[in-house]
């Protein structure tokens, strides 16, 4: 298992990463980075046998082994996902990133749904700042005729101290 960063760079020129349902053909050489003891490191791995419960099958001829592809905690919860690596000319030949047509179509379905969940969202939020942009302007006017009412109620006190006071000084206006 390696663990230096610049060896495992160079085992891994002219290899790509696939997820772990890509359609492998058989004798399809699988480099990997999996968890042992703890511990992240690489293995230069094997050609494709097969697959396994939550396993690839690889050989290299002298012997057969699994690739563990996900390591568990005790709750069940996923701990490390094993990272696989093929051969660019392979990957190549399969379109789509080595993802089965199944999970294509739920990755599509998935984005679809969340587009749509953006426009709604969209939606929401231009009508809100509409609603929010009226709710300013209606107050700004509320405030202005607010003001315009109090400027009219001292011109009323005004003329209503002048009245007050002619009638008090006229002698025509106090019979």
């Amino acid at each position: 298992m390696i663990q230096d960063i610049e060896k495992i760079k160079k085992e891994l020129v002219g290899f790509v990463e696939v997820y772990a349902d890509y359609d492998f053909p058989m004798d399809i050489p699988i480099k990997y980075l999996t968890l042992k003891h703890g511990c992240q490191g690489f293995c230069k791995g094997g050609k494709f046998r097969g697959k396994g419960n939550n396993s690839l099958i690889v050989t290299n001829n002298i012997a057969t082994w699994p690739i563990k592809l996900n390591h568990y905690n005790s709750d069940s919860s996923i701990l490390f996902r094993t990272r696989l690596f093929i051969p660019e000319q392979y990957h190549s030949d399969q379109k789509g990133g080595g993802l089965s047509d199944p999970m294509k179509q739920e990755l599509i379905a998935t984005i679809r749904y969340q587009q749509k969940i953006i426009e709604t969202l969209t939606t929401k939020y231009e009508e809100i700042s509409r609603q929010q942009n009226d709710q300013e302007r209606y107050q700004s006017i509320i405030y202005n005729q607010q003001k315009d009412i109090e400027t009219l109620r001292e011109e009323i006190k005004k003329l209503n101290d002048i009245i007050q006071k002619l009638t008090q000084s006229h002698p025509m206006l106090l019979s």
